[in-house]
C-alpha cells in the first residue's frame, strides 16, 4: 500500500591522518547526501496501467519526497586512556548545498480519450542558492490584482544562477573501543549529532480547484 525508499551517500573526497597531541588525528572532506520518498500503490498503478477505458479516475494520496546534499570538513582525534580503552571524537563543519522537502496530500487524476486532467493539494520547500522560479504575470491591471493569481509559479521557466552555499551547521561523532582480550574488541559510537541551518528558501503551495 505504501512504499518507502531511502538512499544515503557518504563519499570521501580527501583524508589524511597523523600522530600528534598524544593521539591519532584525522582530517577529512566528504560529500554527504540522502534521499527519502513515500510512494503509494496508486501512483505505480497510474504509471503502469494508465487509462482503463473511456473515463478513468485515480485518487493518489500522501506522496512525500525529501533530500539534502552537503559537504563536511571533519577534524578527528582519538587516544588511548588505558591499555584497554581508546576514546575519540570528530568535529564536523557542514556546508549545505541543497535541501528539498515536498508533500502532496492528494492528487486527483482524470483520464479520457479527449484529455488528461491532474489537480491536487500539497506544499514544497527548497533551500538552494541561485534558484529562481518566476511567477506568471497574468494580472496587468492593478485594479484586477489577485494575490493568488499574481504569484503562480511558472516551473517551466525555472533557472539556477550562481549556485553556492545554502546552509551551515555543525556535528560531532563520539566513539570508544574496549579491548576485552587479545582476540575480542568491543566498540560503540554516536554519529552525526548536529544540525544544519538552511537559508535561501523558496516555498510553494498547490491548491485544488473546487
Amino acid at each position: 500500500k505504501n512504499n518507502r525508499l531511502a538512499f544515503d551517500l557518504n563519499m570521501g573526497i580527501f583524508s589524511m591522518g597523523f600522530t600528534k597531541f598524544g593521539g591519532y588525528n584525522t582530517i577529512g572532506i566528504n560529500l554527504r547526501g540522502n534521499l527519502g520518498a513515500t510512494l503509494p500503490y496508486e501512483l505505480f498503478e497510474f504509471m503502469k496501467v494508465g487509462g482503463k477505458g473511456n473515463n478513468t479516475e485515480y485518487r493518489i494520496e500522501n506522496i512525500g519526497l525529501s533530500t539534502n546534499v552537503y559537504a563536511e570538513i571533519a577534524l578527528g582525534h582519538s587516544r588511548k586512556i588505558t591499555d584497554q580503552w581508546r576514546v575519540g571524537g570528530k568535529l564536523k563543519f557542514l556546508l549545505g548545498g541543497m535541501n528539498v522537502s515536498s508533500f502532496i496530500d492528494r492528487m486527483d487524476v482524470k483520464l479520457s480519450d479527449e484529455q488528461w486532467r491532474v489537480q491536487g493539494t500539497g506544499s514544497m520547500n527548497i533551500a538552494m542558492k541561485g534558484l529562481n522560479i518566476p511567477t506568471f504575470e497574468e494580472v496587468k491591471d492593478p485594479e484586477d490584482y489577485e494575490p493568488d493569481e499574481a504569484q503562480k509559479m511558472d516551473l517551466s521557466e525555472m533557472e539556477l544562477n550562481s549556485p553556492g552555499l545554502s546552509g551551515f551547521g555543525l556535528a560531532i561523532d563520539l566513539g570508544a573501543t574496549y579491548q576485552v582480550r587479545e582476540d575480542l574488541q568491543v566498540s560503540a559510537s554516536l554519529l552525526d549529532l548536529g544540525f544544519i541551518s538552511w537559508g535561501n528558501n523558496t516555498r510553494g503551495k498547490m491548491s485544488m480547484k473546487p
